[in-house]
């Protein structure tokens, strides 16, 4: 078992450096061999570093070996989490994860077949995101969003996706434009096809991300992810109406078509009235 830890590393004494080349060699090889114990990961080898006194030769063996490089297990984590996150976030929006479910980290790494760690960190992302909350003794569960803060979160919505429109059709280029028409000609396409709540709820999160990239407010983006997030957490059932996916689509092709036509006020109204009506729609039972 490792020493405990100072704010100098491991509680093993330090070597003692002489004037002897030979005694401060012999000195750092003995605590190198008792310290290197508490730094070897598993599997691995310990690897021995050599220090000498300024006026000792420098040995071969003494190369040092590069610490900035990450582990392959965080980044293998780190990677891991970016993929469970969307799993866990796309799986909320179509409801399979409904409002008060419990996120229990065991239980969805079994699920998904990966490790703890990339999950507690995604559920940590969630947490983030406003889809979940965090509960002393109870952990975390998703969100549950009410009728009147709704009401608040579509009526901030309803002005930060009109600006988003707004500053999209100033900013856009010919491809932007061209790859916004294609969206919207993939959601049509998809009309008849039966309702899938995931796939309709991440075209639309897809749509309105690509009109909020385009305008390029970093910080308005941002808010618009959170306030969407909720919109989405609060009736994952709307994307089973068939009209509500009908009007959706006509809605998003309007504001295209002002994006195309360079008429900001035009997509800020269009955006506007996206909104809006989708207010009223998601809140009919």
């Amino acid at each position: 078992m490792p020493s405990a830890v100072t704010d100098r590393g491991f509680g093993t004494a330090s070597p003692t450096v002489t004037a002897d080349p030979a005694a401060s060699f012999a000195s750092w090889s003995a605590w190198a061999s008792t310290s290197s114990s508490g730094c070897m990961s598993r599997g691995s080898k310990p690897h021995l570093r050599v220090a000498s006194a300024r006026s000792a030769t420098p040995r071969p063996s003494a190369a040092r070996i590069p610490l900035s490089r990450k582990p392959r297990r965080i980044a293998e984590c780190e990677l891991l989490a970016e993929s469970v996150h969307p799993t866990l976030r796309d799986r909320i929006f179509a409801g399979e994860l409904p409002p008060g479910t419990a996120l229990s980290v065991p239980a969805l790494a079994a699920k998904l077949n990966v490790s703890r760690t990339p999950v507690r960190e995604a559920v940590q992302q969630l947490i983030n995101d406003g889809l979940a909350v965090y509960t002393r003794n109870a952990g975390a569960k998703v969100e549950t969003v009410d009728d009147e803060p709704i009401r608040e979160v579509f009526a901030v919505r309803e002005m930060l996706d009109g600006l988003a429109g707004y500053q999209a059709t100033l900013r856009a280029t010919h491809q932007q434009v061209a790859d916004l028409m294609a969206m919207v000609d993939s959601q049509r396409s998809m009309l008849d096809q039966p309702a899938d709540r995931r796939r309709d709820s991440r075209l639309d999160l897809d749509f309105h991300t690509a009109i909020r990239g385009i305008a390029a407010n970093k910080p308005l983006r941002e808010a618009l992810f959170r306030l969407d997030a909720q919109a989405h957490l609060y009736r994952s059932d709307m994307w089973a109406s068939e009209t509500n996916r009908q009007l959706t689509v006509e809605e998003h092709e309007r504001i295209v078509a002002a994006i195309r036509a360079g008429d900001a006020e035009g997509a800020r109204a269009a955006s506007c009235a996206h909104v809006a009506g989708l207010a009223v729609r998601i809140r009919r039972r």
